[in-house]
């Protein structure tokens, strides 16, 4: 059986290596090449009466410098209760735009989607209106 050292000896050639590494790792935040950012372009703040169907939601995948990206797989997911969202996944365009329809749930008040792509998110919320009162 192999015993560990008890005692390390770094010599003068590691120690400065030690430290661009630690200061290369340390301080700042990386991210990888297929990084995007979601950006809401239409459909966020819409008001309507419960169980409504809203206009569109659409976001922009883009990657960390703002190029569109095509082909990306976004999911959108409603809070519990707060609607249904047709469909749950799509993919991007060209032009990196994606879309879906939200319709919003049953009781009035607020409501959100998040949307997913790479590990960015975004949140679409709502404000349903209770219905009219009956005569």
């Amino acid at each position: 059986m192999l015993k560990a050292p008890s005692t390390f000896c770094f010599g003068p050639s590691l120690f400065p290596s030690l430290l661009l590494g630690v200061a290369l790792c340390g301080c700042s935040e990386t991210s990888s090449p297929d990084s995007v950012l979601l950006s809401i372009v239409a459909g966020d703040g819409q008001v309507a009466g419960a169980g409504t169907a809203l206009d569109s939601l659409v976001v922009r995948v883009t990657d960390l410098e703002g190029t569109p990206r095509s082909r990306v797989a976004v999911s959108w997911t409603p809070s519990e209760g707060q609607g249904t969202i047709d469909p749950a996944t799509g993919m991007s365009d060209e032009r990196g735009l994606v879309g879906a329809s939200w319709t919003l749930g049953p009781n009035h008040g607020a409501q959100a989607v998040t949307v997913s792509a790479q590990g960015s998110d975004t949140l679409f919320q709502a404000w349903a209106t209770p219905p009219p009162p009956s005569d």
